[in-house]
């Protein structure tokens, strides 16, 4: 069991790193031309940081066992082995599997191994976030926040490239999504999902924008390839909606139709492939579905179940579409947690439907919109046909929200909302 509270110089080591982190931060070519003020990092850089603080001292305090307890576990093992001398703690940095035993993670051809990428990559950067800390642990979640502050600033950067008249939008996209920043800051797989994903729309913006094309593209290859390794299930719901930003991005005008035409026929393939041979997409969901529904949790979603053919997807389709966007209801909640992401939900499909009225339509064909709203929303769909629990979803759907939203509120017309045209008519 970890110590609740940081000790006293866990606790000025990880004050110095929120302090002195940002002054070190903006003297990188990448932080100077993100159109942040030297305020505007720092004071997102500690947003970024206490929430993440907030998360581990809740779990650890209040519960005593989360995800971000276990990758912190598994980095203090490493650690530990230095006993054995340098080649065990390198042998074990190189290999791991959840039930202690080793396995080589390079073993491409295991299926097995497969499942603990995600974990194994995760822990690393943890562990080399711990001895840059001097074996501090909150002091190691400070220095792990710079790959979220960095990750959100290169999403945000994206944002304003293709919208530099909403800068405070997308600076609210980013930072401002209360359960992105809660649980996404932390130590979590949705933290480098998010981190991954947002690296990835910011070379591939820059790669069609004609700068530095090969490294840029060398660096768009790398962050796919890393979000296969972290969760193979994200890798098939981004790697599609990337295909065709790309080919879209050559005729904007015609990518709604791109778009809609190409996951048409992705999901007429998709229920039509079992009739021809062994390739089975629907059962693969199915599977995943069961696999949910053998564990026990305690805020458990009641699933319909799901068949492998097109009748049970649709039929179910409300139901995940439910899922996706409202639960937890308010009413659910158990918790203080479970209440506050059973508003945030309430007050996001509240926004998405009003500002639907106010959409610009000569937007709606912008090909990186288009990516975010087919990426973020098939894996929200995938995740309501298959995740049980509201608090597993409500971790899940965070790495996804800033997507979500982003078409939302980067193709409304803010001046023609009531409230905002008086206030700016009285002003």
């Amino acid at each position: 069991m970890l110590s609740s509270l940081p000790s006293l110089p866990d606790a000025l080591l990880s004050l110095l790193y929120i302090i002195a982190a940002p002054f070190l931060l903006r003297k990188l070519p990448f932080f100077k031309k993100s159109g942040l003020s030297a305020l505007q990092i720092h004071l997102l850089y500690a947003l970024v940081c206490l929430a993440a603080l907030g998360n581990f001292y809740i779990y650890n305090a209040l519960y005593g066992y989360g995800d971000c307890i276990m990758y912190m576990d598994r980095a203090k093992h490493i650690w530990e082995l230095r006993s054995g001398g340098l080649p065990v703690m390198v042998h074990d940095f190189f290999n791991f599997t959840e039930d202690g035993s080793y396995a080589r993670i390079f073993d491409f051809m295991n299926p097995k191994a497969w499942e603990t990428y995600g974990l194994v990559l995760l822990a690393r950067i943890i562990f080399l976030c711990y001895l840059l800390a001097f074996t501090q642990t909150y002091a190691t979640i400070t220095l792990f926040s710079i790959l979220t502050f960095s990750g959100l600033v290169a999403l945000r950067r994206t944002l304003v490239h293709y919208f530099p008249n909403k800068q405070l939008t997308a600076t609210i996209l980013c930072f401002g999504i209360p359960s992105t920043l809660f649980w996404c800051s932390g130590l979590y797989k949705d933290s480098i999902t998010l981190i991954f994903s947002s690296w990835l729309v910011f070379f591939t913006c820059r790669w069609l924008a004609g700068t530095r094309r090969i490294p840029n593209l060398i660096g768009a290859v790398i962050m796919l390839l890393l979000i296969n390794f972290t969760r193979s299930y994200v890798f098939l719901g981004i790697f599609p909606a990337w295909g065709l930003w790309i080919l879209s991005a050559q005729r904007p005008q015609h990518s709604g139709f791109v778009f809609l035409g190409t996951y048409t026929a992705f999901i007429i393939l998709a229920f039509s492939l079992p009739m021809v041979s062994s390739i089975n997409f629907p059962q693969l969901i199915v599977n995943r579905q069961h696999e949910f529904l053998t564990l026990q949790g305690h805020s458990f979603m009641p699933l319909n179940p799901l068949y492998p053919n097109f009748r049970s997807f649709l039929n179910n389709a409300p139901q995940a579409i439910n899922h996706a966007l409202l639960r937890p209801y308010p009413g659910e909640a158990y918790h203080i947690l479970m209440l506050l992401s059973g508003i945030e939900s309430l007050c996001i499909t509240i926004l998405i439907i009003t500002c639907l009225f106010y959409i610009q339509k000569d937007r709606l064909n912008n090909p990186f919109l288009l990516f975010c709203l087919f990426y973020a929303g098939a894996l929200l769909i995938l995740l309501g046909y298959t995740v049980p629990f509201s608090g597993a979803f409500v971790r899940y759907r965070s790495a996804y929200l800033p997507f979500l939203l982003a078409p939302v509120l980067l193709t409304i017309d803010h001046i023609t909302i009531p409230v905002i045209r008086k206030r700016i008519y009285f002003r």
